[in-house]
């Protein structure tokens, strides 16, 4: 809930319930908030309300929330309602001067990057990973923690859902997505957590010529790597063993088939991918390219866009 003026502090609103916790399915009333309001052909707040035409414009109104859930929106003055009585014993939270907004959903974010902020030198991304892999938690203990104080930034800047591309620690792949759940379940934020897994080597996304362009100028020799099928095992039975256990939307925590993206992925491992996401209706969620060097890997592995070769294997 945004400050427009005034003091004191005001309690954090949303559109919706952030997670599954308790204080999500409270009751209460948010009282004298500004709302923004559009009108019926959504062309900002309705002009019969007594408000004005501008986008942009907010009225000042009471949201009454029973258990977790919007129950309705008045517009103020409203001689008719009386906030003590529309929920009888839930809390009315005074937001005189207060904006309401929906809760923001971080739509793609690594927690376990925490622990390396600020520690790695800019460089190409290429070999700004070789350092982050060396800087990667290795106990599930710092997945948690890591996970918790990602979930808690983004509580505390407005946001109530969050998708977690959650690095795994290569021989603890169980304890790692246990450990990140426990941290958004524990913090009470929506989680969509995304497993982060390939079965290709780091090497084998680094550019393996200059850079030149793709499209127009093949490669001098074939793109070559080696997927490692024991690491393709490993990770997609993790996966099918996290859905099974905590794929639960309806509780706030959505497991997602998250491989990493093209250059550390074969299309073996995306067939596996597809097919657990579509046995337990699990979302998707993918890096599709970040630089040139991976344009041109694409280009280079598939003879074609790394877009074209995804539409092309559904």
């Amino acid at each position: 809930m945004a400050d427009t003026g005034g003091a004191g502090n005001g309690a954090s609103g949303s559109d919706t319930a952030a997670g599954a916790s308790s204080e999500a399915m409270r009751s209460f009333v948010i009282h004298r908030c500004r709302l923004a309001v559009e009108s019926a052909d959504g062309g900002g707040v309705d002009p019969a309300a007594g408000g004005g035409q501008e986008m942009g414009d907010t009225r000042e109104a009471s949201v009454v929330v029973r258990d977790g859930v919007i129950e309705r929106v008045v517009l103020l003055p409203d001689e008719r309602f009386d906030p003590q009585s529309a929920i009888p014993g839930a809390d009315v939270i005074d937001a005189t001067n207060k904006l309401l907004l929906p809760g923001f959903f971080n739509q793609h974010t690594h927690s376990s990057e925490m622990w390396s902020r600020g520690l790695i030198k800019p460089a190409p991304l290429e070999l700004w990973l070789c350092s982050l892999i060396d800087d990667s938690p290795v106990h599930p203990d710092a997945i948690y923690d890591s996970a918790l104080l990602c979930a808690a930034e983004t509580l505390l800047s407005g946001g109530t859902s969050i998708m977690d591309h959650c690095s795994m620690i290569l021989d603890m792949p169980d304890q790692t997505i246990d450990a990140c759940v426990r941290a958004h379940r524990d913090i009470g934020i929506r989680a969509f957590i995304a497993p982060l897994m390939g079965d290709l080597d780091i090497m084998d996304c680094m550019p393996q010529e200059p850079l030149r362009d793709p499209v127009s100028t093949p490669p001098a020799t074939p793109y070559r790597c080696t997927p490692d099928p024991e690491r393709r095992r490993l990770f997609a039975a993790a996966l099918e063993r996290a859905a099974a256990a905590h794929h639960k939307p309806h509780e706030g925590v959505s497991i997602v088939a998250g491989p990493t993206g093209i250059q550390l992925c074969s299309d073996e491992f995306f067939l596996e991918c597809k097919r657990i996401s579509e046995k337990f209706g699990l979302p998707r969620h993918i890096h599709l390219l970040e630089t040139a060097a991976q344009k041109q890997l694409a280009w280079d592995k598939y003879g074609c866009s790394a877009g074209t070769h995804l539409r092309a294997h559904p």
